[in-house]
């Protein structure tokens, strides 16, 4: 019995997907979309293939001057920067997806980056979940991390550290699914923490933590979301993480914890019934300076001991500020390569319809009942009687016809 209620009720849910409003088909949904750095812990469907293609745009300036330029290794003025990154993700039986990435194109006009991954669920993702837990265990191989650097800063590259090699990258996952405990409220809530691990040791030292967590409103055909992103140091909590560098130049400074790559992201999604999905998003960075800043002018005062004692007295060779893109632009395309409807996405997709309001129904109803309140034929109350006497005498006058018809018959 209580299969045959399962039964009826997926087919009850498939036909109205089918049968919407607008007579159009169920949408194509992926059951594993996340934000931009906030990752979905629902994989997506079995055997399901999603793609992406992203590009992020951003102009990026060196903090030093034009004067002290010929002692900088690397130097950038004034870039533009433009990257695409393309990515693909495949389902296996509801508990884990297989994803693969890579940044094709990178500073220099070089290859930059690959990755590949595997992220596990809970196995009960099948249909809406209010608590989603998943895990994400992910290899990154870094081919660029020397140009363009932050003042010859080797490894702070515009967008972040960027540890070159290896890098070991360890996620726990969290969603919170409103719409799984109120029906009308399509509200997401997405929670990622996390360690980027690299796999070379000189580079152990610049491990970092991640906390991500974003709120998204996920419509029938669009999506709003924000989201704050902390990439940190260890040990950068309380006192700076003082950090030496030997090569091009010896160089000691200290990151402080508001000085960690921290942006705040607004972004968008339109979804198309065939599975096209676009996508875009504006970081923001909302990293602060601590201490001496990266100027000409703060260098001279720390190297010549005229101000900033304190770090002076840590051994402070070089001033250090989050000199990081102060925004970006996030454009993305994605799409099915091979798509079977979860129950999940279904599911979410016929409470959504559900929800919406039908205005042309509305309408209707409202016009109607403005007809019958406030007389809208622009008649009289005289002319109204007149009308009806006038149409009665009309009906009578017919029936006596029919009446006479047959008598004569």
């Amino acid at each position: 019995m209580k299969n045959n209620s399962k039964i009826v009720l997926s087919i009850l849910l498939t036909l109205a997907c089918l049968q919407s409003v607008d007579a159009q088909q169920y949408q194509k949904r992926s059951r594993g979309e996340g934000l931009y750095q906030c990752v979905n812990a629902n994989t997506v469907g079995h055997l399901n293939i999603w793609t992406s293609l992203r590009a992020i745009g951003f102009i990026w300036d060196n903090p030093f001057d034009r004067e002290k330029q010929k002692e900088i290794e690397t130097v950038v003025q004034n870039n533009i920067f433009g990257f695409p990154e393309l990515s693909a993700e495949i389902g296996f039986f509801n508990i884990a997806s297989l994803i693969v990435d890579t940044r094709a194109l990178t500073y220099g006009f070089r290859y930059g980056s690959y990755g590949f991954g595997a992220k596990f669920t809970w196995p009960n993702n099948k249909d809406i979940r209010a608590h989603g837990p998943g895990l994400l265990i992910k290899y990154e191989h870094q081919l660029v991390n020397s140009t363009p650097t932050l003042g010859g800063y080797i490894g702070f590259m515009p967008e972040g550290y960027i540890a070159g090699g290896g890098n070991l990258r360890l996620t726990a996952l969290y969603n919170l699914d409103a719409l799984a405990l109120f029906s009308k409220l399509p509200l997401s809530l997405f929670v990622n923490t996390g360690i980027n691990l690299p796999l070379d040791q000189q580079y152990r030292k610049y491990s970092t933590y991640r906390i991500n967590t974003g709120i998204a409103f996920i419509g029938l055909g669009a999506d709003f979301f924000i989201e704050y992103s902390l990439e940190a140091f260890f040990g950068t909590i309380g006192e700076p993480k003082l950090i030496t560098q030997a090569k091009p130049a010896y160089r000691k400074f200290e990151v402080a914890f508001s000085e960690n790559k921290m942006y705040l992201t607004l972004g968008a999604r339109i979804r198309y019934d065939n599975g096209l999905v676009l996508y875009g998003a504006a970081p923001l960075l909302i990293s602060r300076n601590w201490g001496s800043a990266m100027t000409n002018d703060d260098k001279y005062k720390l190297q010549q001991k005229l101000d900033f004692s304190n770090e002076d007295a840590r051994g402070v060779t070089d001033p250090f500020d989050p000199w990081y893109a102060k925004w970006k632009i996030v454009g993305s395309i994605s799409f099915p390569l091979r798509f079977r409807q979860t129950g999940a996405e279904m599911r979410r997709s016929f409470l959504l319809m559900k929800n919406r309001k039908d205005r042309k129904r509305i309408n209707i109803d409202e016009r109607l009942n403005k007809l019958k309140m406030n007389n809208e034929s622009g008649l009289t109350p005289q002319q109204e009687d007149q009308d009806k006497k006038r149409r009665l005498g009309t009906i009578r006058k017919r029936r006596d016809e029919i009446v006479n018809d047959d008598k004569d018959k």
